[in-house]
This record gives C-alpha cells, structure tokens and sequence, in this order.
C-alpha cells in the first residue's frame, strides 16, 4: 500500500512506479483533495494509465463524479459515512473486474 498526501505527490508516485514498469492495481482518493480536486486527479492517472481501477470518496453526494463517477475516470464510488463491508465489496469488486 502506498499512501499519498495529496493530489500532486499521488500523481507523483503514480509517475515513478509507471517509469519502472509498475502499476497500481487500485487507486482510492477522496472527492476533495487539499492540492487538486480527486477528479483532476483520475483523469491525470487515467491518460497515463487508461486501465487504472480508480475509486472516489466522497461524502458529496449530488457532485457530479459522484452521480456518474465512470465520466470522470472512476471505477466506482463510496459514499460517506461507509462501513467495512461496503469498502471490501467494492474493492473486491473492482479488483476482479477485468
């Protein structure tokens, strides 16, 4: 698991491990970052990496990414408050999803 503290250093990180040939199998990222928004954030992830599961956070739930998260790159969403089980069926889901 690697953690990032905001949008930047995710993309960062994202950018060193595909320059060695690595992938993320998951990506999580709040709705609201501090640096930029989550969805700035999938999209970036996904031009690089357009088969990139990424899932959104957000407790926001009339925002736009969150109705129709697959516009802005998502895998899938969660919506705040969550519990453990809808965390690990979605994460489920999304890592065995092709």
């Amino acid at each position: 698991m690697i953690i990032a503290r905001s949008g930047d250093q995710a993309l960062q990180l994202h950018q060193e491990h595909l320059s060695r040939g690595e992938h993320f199998d998951l990506v999580m990222t709040d709705l609201d970052l501090p640096d930029i928004p989550g969805t700035s954030l999938s999209l970036a992830i996904r031009a690089k990496e357009p088969s990139a599961k990424i899932i959104v956070v957000s407790g926001y739930v009339q925002d736009k990414a969150m109705v129709q998260p697959s516009d802005y790159g998502f895998f899938d969403k969660i919506e705040k408050p969550f519990d453990l089980g809808e965390l690990k069926s979605c994460v489920h889901k999304a890592l065995h999803t092709p």
